[in-house]
C-alpha cells in the first residue's frame, strides 16, 4: 500500500486518512509506504508515529522549493523510486 499526506506531524494518526491506511496495512500484516511533503520532526517525537517503511518526504529528497513549486513531478519521481527500490528488489 502507498499513502500520502502533506505533512506528517502529531495529528497524522488522529482520524486522518494516512493514519487509517497505515493502521489497516499493519492490521493485515501488509507493507505500507508513505510519500509526504514534509515531516515535522519537532512535533513528531515518537518513533512509533513514523511507522511507514519507507517514509519518503519530497521536501527532503528534492528540496523545499521544488516540492512546493512542482509537487506532482516530485510525487511521481518519488513513487518511481519507491517502486524501483522496494517493490522490484
Amino acid at each position: 500500500m502507498i499513502t500520502g499526506e502533506g505533512q506528517i506531524d502529531h495529528t497524522s494518526y488522529d482520524g486522518k486518512v494516512v493514519g487509517g491506511v497505515i493502521d489497516t496495512a499493519h492490521h493485515f500484516n501488509k507493507p505500507v509506504a508513505a510519500i509526504v511533503g514534509s515531516i515535522d520532526f519537532e512535533l513528531v517525537t515518537d518513533d512509533a508515529l513514523i511507522r511507514p517503511n519507507p517514509l519518503l518526504a519530497i521536501s527532503e529528497i528534492y528540496g523545499r522549493e521544488k516540492a512546493m513549486n512542482e509537487p506532482l513531478w516530485c510525487i511521481e519521481h518519488a513513487t518511481l523510486e519507491l517502486l524501483r527500490n522496494y517493490v522490484v528488489n
